[in-house]
């Protein structure tokens, strides 16, 4: 694939949280619950996949915008992010389990 913009950027929300996208095989008709990437001979397009989101100390709703040039003067649309609390553990129930694991907690 001959790449016409060849360092693609994801922002969410503020300047400071910028990371880099990774153009990926993808399909272009949209996709059942039970197909997360969809078979092989399916993708026939190319996406963007940012980068693993950077750290949010809360729970908040931030903009995420898409950028093929990279310095977002390309991007007039965002769409809505979702930052969760990270989950706590109060508990473990059966507290103990066998040696060999697979023990359903």
């Amino acid at each position: 694939m001959h790449l016409v913009h060849p360092r693609p950027k994801c922002k969410f929300g503020r300047h400071d949280m910028i990371v880099d996208a990774t153009y990926v095989t993808c399909s272009k008709k949209p996709l059942t619950v039970d197909l997360y990437e969809g078979k092989h001979a399916d993708r026939d397009s190319h996406c963007l996949q940012c980068d693993a989101s950077p750290p949010s100390a809360k729970a908040e709703l931030v903009s995420l915008l898409v950028s093929l040039t990279g310095d977002f003067s390309d991007t007039a649309d965002s769409e809505v992010f979702r930052y969760y609390l990270p989950p706590e553990v109060h508990a473990i129930y059966p507290r103990y389990g066998i040696k060999d694991g697979e023990t359903t907690v």
